[in-house]
């Protein structure tokens, strides 16, 4: 999906962020990302109207928003994932 996003919505040190925005990786998961390159990995953005943190496996410089998910997720978050990446 493509988001016009402003770059001050954007986490430049995802280091900053709270471990507990982390979940444990599979192999799987982690050499789809390794497939682009590094800056294009991991970007962070505040949502300010939710005060939550979205992180999109690859966001590229178009703008465009790849996510990889090989597990089962709930509606909720897929419709929470969505919304926040639609223009």
């Amino acid at each position: 999906m493509k988001k016009d996003i402003l770059h001050s919505d954007i986490i430049q040190d995802v280091s900053l962020i709270k471990k507990e925005y982390y979940r444990k990786e599979t192999v799987w998961h982690r050499d789809w990302k390794l497939a682009f390159p590094l800056s294009f990995r991991e970007v962070a953005f505040y949502d300010a109207a939710n005060s939550d943190i979205h992180r999109a496996d690859i966001f590229t410089p178009s703008g465009y928003t790849i996510e990889f998910q090989n597990s089962p997720i709930t509606l909720a978050e897929l419709n929470s994932r969505e919304a926040f990446t639609q223009i």
